[in-house]
């Protein structure tokens, strides 16, 4: 799998989170994301949340499925931390 390429360091909810995310916009997309880069500098950033939020566009339009996935990403991702 090429996530586990990147050789991020993440809790488990926040790996799953992210393989989620990289399952539906793609590697190519996540490698050149701040997503990424702010995962890279300190995966517990809570202006991650922020950066899930950004990807609910399909030609220029906010899509409310993507909204809603993202948001659930987004929750998964810090789960252990908003409990």
């Amino acid at each position: 799998m090429q996530l586990n390429k990147l050789n991020l360091i993440l809790r488990q909810c926040q790996w799953d989170a992210i393989v989620s995310f990289v399952f539906n916009v793609g590697i190519g997309n996540f490698k050149s994301s701040t997503l990424l880069a702010k995962i890279r500098t300190n995966p517990d950033d809570n202006s991650i949340m922020d950066e899930f939020l950004r990807w609910v566009y399909a030609n220029g339009k906010v899509m409310k499925g993507l909204q809603k996935r993202r948001l659930a990403e987004m929750k998964l991702y810090f789960s252990d931390k908003l409990k």
